[in-house]
Protein backbone atom coordinates (compact mmCIF):
# COMPACT_ATOMS: atom_id res chain seq x y z
CA UNK A 1 0.00 0.00 0.00
CA UNK A 2 1.84 3.29 -0.69
CA UNK A 3 1.46 6.44 1.46
CA UNK A 4 -1.42 7.84 -0.56
CA UNK A 5 -3.85 4.64 -0.27
CA UNK A 6 -2.65 4.31 3.39
CA UNK A 7 -4.25 7.94 4.00
CA UNK A 8 -6.99 7.11 1.96
CA UNK A 9 -7.79 4.03 4.36
CA UNK A 10 -7.31 5.66 7.69
CA UNK A 11 -9.99 8.90 6.31
CA UNK A 12 -11.96 5.74 5.73
CA UNK A 13 -11.40 4.50 9.23
CA UNK A 14 -9.90 1.63 7.53
CA UNK A 15 -7.18 -0.76 8.30
CA UNK A 16 -3.74 1.06 7.34
CA UNK A 17 -0.19 -0.27 7.40
CA UNK A 18 1.02 2.62 9.12
CA UNK A 19 -0.52 5.90 11.30
CA UNK A 20 -0.33 8.34 8.88
CA UNK A 21 1.61 11.64 9.59
CA UNK A 22 1.00 15.16 8.69
CA UNK A 23 2.50 18.49 9.97
CA UNK A 24 -0.49 21.25 9.24
CA UNK A 25 1.34 24.26 10.42
CA UNK A 26 5.26 24.03 9.37
CA UNK A 27 7.89 21.27 8.89
CA UNK A 28 11.22 22.77 8.58
CA UNK A 29 13.74 20.95 10.79
CA UNK A 30 17.27 21.75 11.19
CA UNK A 31 18.33 18.41 10.83
CA UNK A 32 16.90 18.07 7.07
CA UNK A 33 18.52 20.94 5.56
CA UNK A 34 21.96 19.52 4.56
CA UNK A 35 19.81 16.51 2.54
CA UNK A 36 17.56 18.99 0.82
CA UNK A 37 20.38 21.08 -0.09
CA UNK A 38 18.51 24.45 1.29
CA UNK A 39 19.57 27.34 3.68
CA UNK A 40 17.34 29.53 5.80
CA UNK A 41 16.01 32.48 5.48
CA UNK A 42 16.50 31.55 1.51
CA UNK A 43 14.30 28.74 1.36
CA UNK A 44 11.21 31.40 2.38
CA UNK A 45 12.08 33.11 -1.23
CA UNK A 46 13.45 30.65 -3.69
CA UNK A 47 11.27 28.65 -5.45
CA UNK A 48 13.04 25.69 -5.33
CA UNK A 49 14.45 25.61 -1.87
CA UNK A 50 11.13 25.70 -0.73
CA UNK A 51 9.82 22.80 -2.45
CA UNK A 52 12.68 20.78 -1.27
CA UNK A 53 12.85 21.95 2.05
CA UNK A 54 9.02 21.46 1.73
CA UNK A 55 9.11 17.40 0.76
CA UNK A 56 12.03 16.88 3.06
CA UNK A 57 10.22 15.18 5.83
CA UNK A 58 8.13 12.93 3.42
CA UNK A 59 11.58 11.91 1.85
CA UNK A 60 13.39 11.64 5.23
CA UNK A 61 11.13 10.75 7.85
CA UNK A 62 7.79 9.26 5.79
CA UNK A 63 5.30 12.34 6.62
CA UNK A 64 2.70 11.89 4.17
CA UNK A 65 2.74 15.92 3.72
CA UNK A 66 4.65 18.49 2.06
CA UNK A 67 4.19 21.94 3.81
CA UNK A 68 5.03 25.06 2.30
CA UNK A 69 5.85 27.67 3.56
CA UNK A 70 7.75 27.32 6.62
CA UNK A 71 6.15 30.18 8.83
CA UNK A 72 2.91 32.18 9.37
CA UNK A 73 3.66 35.61 8.03
CA UNK A 74 3.25 35.77 4.36
CA UNK A 75 -0.40 36.80 4.34
CA UNK A 76 0.44 39.45 6.75
CA UNK A 77 3.72 40.41 4.35
CA UNK A 78 0.78 40.33 1.52
CA UNK A 79 -1.05 43.18 3.41
CA UNK A 80 1.84 45.66 3.88
CA UNK A 81 3.43 44.12 6.90
CA UNK A 82 7.39 44.00 7.02
CA UNK A 83 8.61 40.38 7.52
CA UNK A 84 12.04 39.53 9.51
CA UNK A 85 12.59 36.20 8.16
CA UNK A 86 14.83 35.35 11.05
CA UNK A 87 17.82 32.93 10.43
CA UNK A 88 19.40 29.59 12.04
CA UNK A 89 18.50 30.90 15.56
CA UNK A 90 14.91 32.11 14.77
CA UNK A 91 11.47 31.96 12.52
CA UNK A 92 10.21 34.71 10.54
CA UNK A 93 8.19 37.77 12.64
CA UNK A 94 6.81 41.30 12.03
CA UNK A 95 8.71 43.85 11.88
CA UNK A 96 5.43 45.92 11.45
CA UNK A 97 1.60 45.42 12.28
CA UNK A 98 -1.40 45.28 9.95
CA UNK A 99 -2.02 48.40 8.41
CA UNK A 100 -5.35 49.45 9.93
CA UNK A 101 -6.38 49.92 13.44
CA UNK A 102 -9.43 47.57 13.02
CA UNK A 103 -10.39 44.58 11.49
CA UNK A 104 -13.38 46.05 10.16
CA UNK A 105 -11.04 48.74 8.29
CA UNK A 106 -9.86 45.98 6.05
CA UNK A 107 -9.71 46.16 2.25
CA UNK A 108 -8.30 43.22 0.34
CA UNK A 109 -6.97 44.66 -2.66
CA UNK A 110 -7.34 43.23 -6.21
CA UNK A 111 -4.17 42.08 -6.67
CA UNK A 112 -3.78 40.61 -2.93
CA UNK A 113 -2.51 37.17 -4.36
CA UNK A 114 -0.17 39.09 -6.05
CA UNK A 115 1.88 40.36 -2.86
CA UNK A 116 5.08 39.90 -0.85
CA UNK A 117 5.97 36.01 -1.52
CA UNK A 118 2.60 34.59 -1.91
CA UNK A 119 3.41 34.35 -5.38
CA UNK A 120 6.07 32.45 -4.31
CA UNK A 121 4.55 30.10 -2.64
CA UNK A 122 1.73 29.40 -4.84
CA UNK A 123 4.70 28.56 -7.48
CA UNK A 124 6.53 26.13 -5.13
CA UNK A 125 3.37 24.69 -3.88
CA UNK A 126 2.24 23.74 -7.82
CA UNK A 127 5.69 22.76 -8.30
CA UNK A 128 5.54 20.27 -5.57
CA UNK A 129 2.46 18.73 -6.87
CA UNK A 130 3.71 18.05 -10.00
CA UNK A 131 7.14 16.90 -9.27
CA UNK A 132 6.15 14.73 -6.18
CA UNK A 133 2.92 13.58 -7.19
CA UNK A 134 3.38 10.40 -4.31
CA UNK A 135 3.11 12.95 -1.83
CA UNK A 136 -0.53 12.17 -0.50
CA UNK A 137 -0.98 16.20 0.94
CA UNK A 138 1.00 19.52 0.06
CA UNK A 139 -0.41 21.68 3.08
CA UNK A 140 -0.05 25.37 2.09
Amino acid sequence: MDLIDNLKAALNDEEVEKVPVISATAAAIEDAFPAANVSWPKAHQDVDEMVRLGVSLHEQAGLECARIPFDLTAEAEAFGCEVDLGDMESTPTLRTHAPFDDVEDLEVPDDYAEQGRLPIIVQAIEKTKEEYPDVPVVVG
